[in-house]
C-alpha cells in the first residue's frame, strides 16, 4: 500500500479502534486447491494473497496502516473508501460450509463520514452466492461503533460450496468514506 493511501487511511479512521473485550478466535489455516471447510486465513495473519479474493488488490493489510490495532494479533481485511476514487471494494472466499449446526462468525469494524442526508449514503452488504444475507443500506456515522461481532446461520448452506462476499458501494457522486475491516472469520457450532 502507498504512503499516500496509507496516509489518507488513518486520516479517515479514529485514531485507533480498540480490541473487543472478549478476545476472538483464530481463522483457517493454509490450504491447497481447492475450497477448504474453514477460512483459510480468517484471521488474515498470513498477508495479502493467501485465501481471499481482494477486489481491488490491498484490502489485507497491518492494523496500524488503518490507525488502530486487529482483534487478534497484527492485520486485518477491509473494503471501503480510498483515494483512488473507487466505488465498490469486495473481499471474497470459497469454502464448503461445515455440517449443520454451523454459524458464520466475524469482527467487524464500521466507520463512516456519512451523514445519510439522501440521497448519499454507502451500503455494506455480505452475500452468500450471490444471495444476501446482511445488508445496511445506509451507513452513517451512528454506525462507527468500534469492533463488534457478527454471527450469521448459515446451517441452510451446510455442506454446500459457498462464495462468501463482503461488499461496500458508494455512490459516485458522494465524497464521504465508509469503510468496514474484518478480523477472525471462521465457522462455529
Amino acid at each position: 500500500m502507498s504512503r499516500l493511501l496509507a496516509l489518507s487511511l488513518a486520516l479517515l479512521l479514529p485514531a485507533c479502534f480498540p480490541s473487543p473485550d472478549d478476545g476472538g478466535g483464530g481463522g483457517g489455516g493454509g490450504g491447497g486447491g481447492g475450497p477448504t471447510t474453514a477460512f483459510v486465513n480468517g484471521d488474515f495473519e498470513q498477508g495479502p494473497g493467501v485465501g481471499w479474493v481482494e477486489e481491488p488488490a490491498g484490502l489485507i493489510v497491518p492494523a496500524s496502516s488503518l490507525g488502530g490495532v486487529a482483534v487478534s494479533g497484527t492485520m486485518v481485511g477491509w473494503i471501503g473508501y480510498a483515494q483512488d476514487d473507487r466505488h465498490v471494494a469486495r473481499l471474497s472466499q470459497t469454502v464448503i460450509v461445515p455440517a449443520a449446526p454451523v454459524s458464520l462468525d466475524y469482527f467487524i469494524y464500521l466507520y463512516s463520514d456519512e451523514i445519510c442526508d439522501p440521497p448519499y449514503w454507502d451500503q455494506l452488504s455480505l452475500y452468500a452466492n450471490g444471495a444476501v444475507i446482511l445488508q445496511n443500506a445506509r451507513l452513517c456515522r451512528t454506525d462507527s461503533e468500534g469492533w463488534n461481532q457478527a454471527t450469521h446461520d448459515v446451517s441452510h448452506l451446510a455442506g454446500q460450496t459457498v462464495t462468501f462476499t463482503w461488499e461496500i458501494l458508494s455512490n459516485p457522486g458522494d465524497p464521504l468514506a465508509s469503510l468496514a475491516a474484518f478480523d477472525d472469520v471462521r465457522f462455529s457450532h
